[in-house]
């Protein structure tokens, strides 16, 4: 709680100082959440012209990108702009208590990368413009919780809300499906996943604009065909976009593979299997992989990625937490358009994400393994 109360004041000093740091990076909203702001003029907007607002028309109620769930609650509970500043206070509550949450200190060593990460031009553009991922930040800690105590029902039903709000949260049902072995519990997540997963594609069709695409202040898959045209006079369309994403990634993956084999990384080796965070980590994982390959991403979204490895320091026996965290450290501090360097925070991203894709494998390979081995163990 103390820990909570002292990033909230932070983040709240920040924001009443107007984000001193952003504006050097020249990344600042105006003081108001600007995402939250945006939210909820999108939600009066749907009050008034419904689905034109996923229109590419140039007006001040079109052009949005997201599910219409969050337009329809923000509508039904009667929520408006006035209430900006409110909303917002409440979301740094919120990732004041998420980030507690997932990364408790415990050392000096711990305050000092506790506090690299709250500072982080990331988590301060998140924490500024107010988005709505605070929420789906939090949410997913709760799937986590509700796992840990074996309520998949509730672990579904938050879920299904984290999809109907963005959709990058729909491959963390598989998980959770993962970690059921309860047929109820199977059909009923599976029922919710292809509801929500159809809902989602339903608004993915009739979306108009074009989703973030550019290599400021985003990462994912394909970044280097975005760094190719922004800085060259040679254009690559989007199929040569993900060609050369593609060939870069298979080449990391490729090396970090090898050396794992080398290293006789063949399983995954937990220090607790009912923690919470045990759960937690791979749901991060897992939305951390989708956020890289689902398209490009805001650099806010990078708090999933975050707070994978800051689990993985926690719940993995084996994971070189030291090295790990410092180049996390490193992204998250040059990811961000920051003299020139940002190129090598990207770069850094594709490693750890790739790095994590292998511990992904190995560790649907070990659940095989033991599912084979106690299937013949029966028979016999």
């Amino acid at each position: 709680m103390y820990q909570s109360l002292v990033t909230f004041v932070v983040l709240s000093g920040l924001q009443l100082s107007t984000w001193l740091p952003l504006r050097y990076w020249k990344a600042w909203g105006g003081g108001n959440f600007l995402d939250t702001w945006q939210i909820l003029r999108y939600g009066k907007c749907y009050e008034t012209v419904g689905l034109s607002v996923y229109e590419n028309i140039g007006t001040n109620c079109s052009n949005y990108l997201y599910g219409r769930t969050l337009l329809q609650l923000i509508s039904f509970l009667g929520i408006d702009t006035t209430q900006t500043q409110i909303i917002g206070y409440i979301f740094l509550v919120v990732l004041a208590i998420g980030l507690t949450l997932i990364f408790p200190i415990q050392n000096r060593r711990d305050f000092l990368l506790f506090l690299a990460v709250l500072l982080s031009p990331p988590i301060m553009l998140l924490a500024d413009r107010g988005n709505f991922d605070i929420l789906i930040f939090l949410a997913l800690i709760l799937v986590a919780k509700s796992v840990s105590h074996a309520n998949f029902y509730l672990a579904f039903g938050l879920l299904t809300l984290t999809v109907l709000l963005k959709y990058y949260t729909a491959p963390v049902f598989l998980v959770v499906l993962f970690f059921t072995k309860n047929p109820k519990e199977r059909i009923f997540g599976a029922t919710l996943f292809l509801a929500s997963a159809g809902l989602a594609i339903r608004d993915i069709l009739i979306t108009q604009t074009q989703y973030p695409h550019g290599s400021e202040a985003q990462f994912g898959f394909s970044v280097w065909g975005e760094y190719l045209n922004n800085f060259s006079s040679t254009q690559v369309n989007q199929i040569q976009k993900y060609a050369l994403s593609a060939v870069t990634f298979a080449i990391v993956f490729l090396i970090i593979f090898i050396s794992t084999q080398k290293l006789q990384l063949n399983s995954v080796n937990f220090i607790e299997l009912t923690s919470w965070r045990f759960y937690a980590f791979w749901i991060f994982l897992t939305v951390s992989i989708s956020c890289y390959f689902g398209g490009m991403s805001f650099d806010y979204r990078l708090i999933y990625l975050a707070a994978t490895l800051l689990l993985a320091s926690r719940v993995l026996i084996d994971f070189n937490s030291r090295a790990l965290i410092e180049i996390l450290v490193v992204i998250l501090w040059l990811s961000f358009p920051s003299g020139g360097l940002q190129p090598l925070g990207d770069l850094f991203i594709e490693v750890i994400v790739a790095y994590c894709f292998v511990y992904l494998m190995l560790e649907v390979k070990r659940k095989l393994r033991v599912t084979v081995t106690s299937e013949i163990g029966q028979g016999q």
